[in-house]
């Protein structure tokens, strides 16, 4: 076992969202995903400060404390941490706390969605519930896990240890864009497969329409490569024109899916050209044989071809 840190949310998790207000803005609300965390919480998942500190037991005042994310500082124009103070409330009124830190953002959601403010606040005897995190070795995570619910048992009413690893509920969180992704490939062959043997097919009966230009050709001193280049230009010219009229198709309902992701890549230029290239390559792969072997032909034999 590396670190174990308790709190009341972890990533990918629903989360708590609350209301807050800051002082001097008073005819303003803000809302932020907040979670209850304890001392280790930032080392067991390996978040950094951007600025500020952690919690940490030499400060008492902490627990009227809070750490903030990038992104509230940015969506919330805060200019000076050390003088801003986020209202939040309580059962006397309005209860101040004091900004210690800013967190680097993280997704503690789907990258379907931006990352939005969140705080982290230091857990008490109010809210110990939610998740204990273990961050556990690679080598004998099994017995530690053992041990684990040794000690569960120790200290529960004979109620089962439920437990989940982080990075399988990540895998789970994706499943559906993976399982997409799997079936555009498997598409994607089979129609590199059919689009090849149609090719192969349009190589094979230009060919055989022009066996006796072939033979002229040859006859009058045209080189293997010449040749190969008259008669393959015709299908790459077409393998080109399809492509170019599939650009505004594929850059639509791609771009359609892609607005389901927050965090996405851009359709830009390159892409297009890249795909074009190796269409253009698989194309030239496929009617090289074809075409290569009536150019190697006796003219004589292409000449007297019927």
């Amino acid at each position: 076992m590396i670190n174990i840190a308790s709190s009341t949310a972890v990533p990918g998790r629903t989360n708590n969202n609350n209301g807050y207000m800051m002082e001097g803005r008073k005819d303003e609300t803000f809302l932020m995903a907040t979670s209850w965390v304890d001392y280790d919480y930032l080392d067991t998942y390996g978040m950094t400060l951007a600025s500020g500190r952690s919690f940490s037991e030499s400060f008492t005042t902490d627990n009227h404390a809070c750490i903030i994310n990038e992104s509230s500082v940015k969506n919330f124009s805060i200019t000076d941490l050390e003088k801003t103070r986020i209202l939040r409330p309580g059962e006397s009124g309005p209860e101040p706390i004091s900004i210690i830190g800013v967190v680097r953002n993280f997704n503690f959601e789907s990258l379907r969605n931006p990352i939005q403010p969140y705080m982290l606040l230091l857990q008490t005897e109010d809210n110990y519930w939610g998740y204990i995190t273990v961050k556990l070795s690679a080598t004998n995570y099994s017995a530690t896990i053992n041990e684990i619910e040794k000690i569960w048992k120790d200290y529960s009413a004979n109620s089962p240890l439920q437990y989940y690893f982080l990075d399988a509920d990540f895998e789970e969180m994706y499943s559906q864009e993976k399982q997409n992704a799997k079936m555009a490939v498997i598409f994607a062959v089979l129609a590199i497969f059919i689009a090849s043997l149609g090719l192969f097919g349009l190589t094979s009966y230009t060919v055989e329409q022009r066996t006796k230009e072939i033979g002229v050709r040859k006859a009058m001193g045209s080189s293997i490569t010449g040749i190969y280049i008259e008669i393959s230009k015709e299908i790459i010219i077409l393998v080109s024109i399809s492509a170019i009229i599939a650009w505004p198709i594929i850059y639509f309902y791609a771009g359609r899916w892609l607005e389901n992701f927050y965090y996405r890549i851009n359709l830009g230029v390159f892409s297009f050209v890249a795909g074009l290239t190796i269409a253009l390559g698989i194309a030239v792969i496929t009617i090289s044989y074809r075409v290569l072997k009536a150019a190697r032909v006796n003219p004589a034999q292409s000449l007297k071809y019927e």
